[in-house]
């Protein structure tokens, strides 16, 4: 029985004392440091429930929690929201005032749905792998602020599930565009 106890408690011990990651993300945030951005043109931010300050990249072991806002030019935008089979895509307008980015969402959103019946297909006849739909929705807004991560700009929501936006370095707004030209998303959101 005593020794039940002392490997609880050394799991328990060791599980909560090694867990640094999600313990060190208020360290390295100054959200009072004053940060002016003039312009959002052409850059990709990953948004994700979590925050690695010691990397300062979001991150979220979750389903449909992530997503990717594209700052087109000076005023449109796109968000790409993340689920493990499907996205959706809408596009939108934004402003920058003082430390605040304000986005207001179109209604129209598309969606790329995945076709389980592909991957019970033992026919091979089902060539679809995604359905790209358009669907109405009601327009929303949102707002990020601004914060400092060591001496990078990140963004996070000020609704009430907080997300975090750090720059994605893995991609480019390009990419990220001919990704959507090809599956024909890009042409549906116009």
């Amino acid at each position: 029985m005593v020794i039940k106890v002392a490997m609880f408690a050394f799991v328990f011990i060791t599980f909560f004392s090694c867990n640094t990651r999600d313990k060190k993300v208020n360290l390295a945030i100054n959200p009072k440091k004053e940060v002016v951005i003039n312009n959002l043109a052409g850059k990709v931010y990953f948004f994700a429930p979590k925050l690695d300050t010691l990397q300062c990249k979001s991150y979220g072991e979750c389903d449909c929690c992530a997503s990717t806002i594209l700052f087109l030019d000076n005023t449109n935008f796109l968000t790409i929201y993340h689920c493990e089979s499907d996205e959706e895509i809408v596009k939108g307008t934004y402003q920058i005032k003082s430390d605040k980015v304000y986005l207001e969402y179109d209604t129209l959103k598309v969606v790329k749905e995945y076709n389980w019946e592909k991957e019970a297909d033992t026919t091979g006849t089902v060539k679809e792998e995604y359905f790209i739909k358009t669907l109405n929705s009601e327009s929303s807004k949102s707002i990020l602020k601004y914060l400092m991560c060591k001496e990078q700009v990140c963004l996070q929501t000020e609704d009430e599930e907080k997300l975090y936006g750090t720059l994605n370095t893995e991609t480019t707004l390009q990419e990220e565009l001919q990704k959507l030209k090809d599956l024909g998303i890009w042409d549906k959101l116009k």
